[in-house]
C-alpha cells in the first residue's frame, strides 16, 4: 500500500466542517489495517470447518489452534470487501460509483457467492442494476440475509474510530447486499 494513501482514505467522505484528524503514522495505520485484514482471513478459514455443523444446539469446540494447513485464499465472507479496497487503492478514493461496484461484480463475482450475493449477480446478468440489485422488491433473500455483515469489515478497518464515516460508506453500497 502506498504511504500515507490509506490515512487520506479515511478522512474523504466527510464534509469538511466534521472533519475530525487523528495523527497516526501512515506505517502504524497500515499494518493495523494489514493485521485486521489478516486476522478476518484467518477467522473466516479457520471457521470453514465449523460451518452449517451446529444447527440444532451450540457446538463443542475446546481446543482451536490457528492454522492454514491449505494455505490462504478469499471465500464468500471476504472476497468482495477485498475487491473494493483493491478498487479504493487504484483509484485512490474512497465512495465507488454503483456502476463501478457492478463491473467490479461482473468482472470478479462469479463463483463461490450464495444467497442475496448470488441473487444480486443474477440480477445484473438481467440488467439490473444498484441500487436495485439490493432492494427486497428484486432481491427476496436481502431481507434476512446477513452477508452484509461479512462484506463490511473492512469499511471498519479504514475509518478506525469514525464508525460514522465507516457505515456511510458500507451503507453506500446498497445495491451489492
Amino acid at each position: 500500500m502506498k504511504r500515507g494513501m490509506m490515512l487520506s482514505l479515511l478522512l474523504m467522505g466527510m464534509a469538511p466542517q466534521e472533519r475530525k484528524v487523528a495523527e497516526l503514522p501512515a506505517d502504524v495505520l497500515e499494518d493495523k489495517i494489514r493485521g485486521g485484514l489478516l486476522g478476518q482471513l484467518f477467522g473466516n478459514l479457520n471457521g470453514l470447518a465449523h460451518e452449517f455443523k451446529y444447527i440444532d444446539e451450540p457446538g463443542k469446540v475446546e481446543t482451536y489452534t490457528p492454522g492454514l494447513p491449505k494455505g490462504a485464499w478469499t471465500d464468500d465472507d471476504t472476497d468482495i470487501e477485498w475487491v473494493y479496497l483493491a478498487e479504493m487503492q487504484k483509484t485512490g478514493t474512497f465512495a465507488i460509483k454503483p456502476s463501478r461496484m457492478a463491473e467490479l461484480w461482473r468482472k470478479n463475482m462469479n463463483s463461490g457467492i450464495w444467497c442475496a450475493n448470488l441473487y444480486a449477480r443474477q440480477l445484473l446478468d438481467l440488467g439490473i442494476e444498484p441500487p436495485l440489485t439490493g432492494m427486497i422488491t428484486f432481491n427476496p433473500w436481502s431481507e434476512f440475509n446477513i452477508s452484509a455483515q461479512f462484506v463490511s469489515e473492512a469499511f471498519g478497518l479504514i475509518a478506525p474510530g469514525m464508525p460514522d464515516t465507516a457505515a456511510s460508506q458500507a451503507i453506500a453500497r446498497p445495491g451489492m447486499t
